[in-house]
């Protein structure tokens, strides 16, 4: 009797098992990167679906460069990116955001130059404060003793 309830039990789990394996399989969506590769004689060119890279300085994101798109062009030694965000995280805590329609990423010196409709973002609290502070200040004209005096 103790032996079929242990093989009842055994195949309940075993189901339990097989059946959770199954229905992580048939929802679970890849999250692998699209990558398409062209060989050519002067080496391979990489196509690159949502591509990103974060730089992290002391564990810190110091900027984000985000792309629809990005082809890496090894004879022209660039990357050429459509759809280009980048978020800029700078020492003070103040957050940049650019973004542009499309850009050129030079991989031999890291210069990066972007093309069509380009947005600058930025907080506008630290600039708010700045200009309050600079309106409640008295001019420099007014507080120092003239000549004449």
């Amino acid at each position: 009797m103790i032996n079929k309830v242990r093989k009842i039990l055994l195949l309940v789990a075993l189901g339990v098992v097989f059946s959770s394996v199954y229905y992580f399989y048939a929802h679970f969506r890849h999250s692998s990167l699209q990558i398409k590769l062209r060989k050519t004689d002067q080496g391979v060119n990489v196509v690159i679906e949502n591509f990103k890279v974060v730089h992290e300085e002391k564990g810190r994101p110091d900027w984000e460069l985000t792309a629809e798109s990005a082809q890496v062009n090894q004879q022209k030694k660039e990357t050429q990116m459509k759809n280009v965000s980048v978020k800029l995280d700078l020492n003070n805590d103040r957050k940049y955001w650019i973004s542009a329609e499309s850009g050129v990423l030079r991989n031999d010196t890291q210069d990066f130059d972007l093309e069509g409709n380009v947005r600058f973002v930025t907080q506008s609290e630290p600039f708010l404060k700045k200009f309050k502070n600079l309106k409640n200040q008295p001019s420099e004209k007014a507080d120092s003793p003239s000549l004449a005096e």
